[in-house]
């Protein structure tokens, strides 16, 4: 699950598909204004992570129960 780690340790995107996007993306509004490299390091890893899977559809979330990313 996403919830109940902190946001600069994760590396990957779990869980529902929403739960680790919509903060990933407020989190990039942030970076923008503010320029933290703890939250740069951290949004490079999770769309590295995104990026590298087989999510070339564009789509996330693939499982059809809970919405959820799946297995590379």
């Amino acid at each position: 699950m996403f919830w109940g780690i902190p946001f600069t340790t994760r590396t990957k995107l779990e869980g529902h598909q929403s739960a680790p996007c919509m903060p990933a993306a407020v989190r990039t509004d942030y970076y923008m204004e503010t320029g933290d490299q703890s939250l740069w390091k951290t949004l490079e890893h999770t769309l590295g992570d995104l990026q590298s899977t087989e999510y070339i559809t564009g789509g996330v979330g693939a499982r059809a129960a809970g919405e959820a990313f799946g297995e590379p």
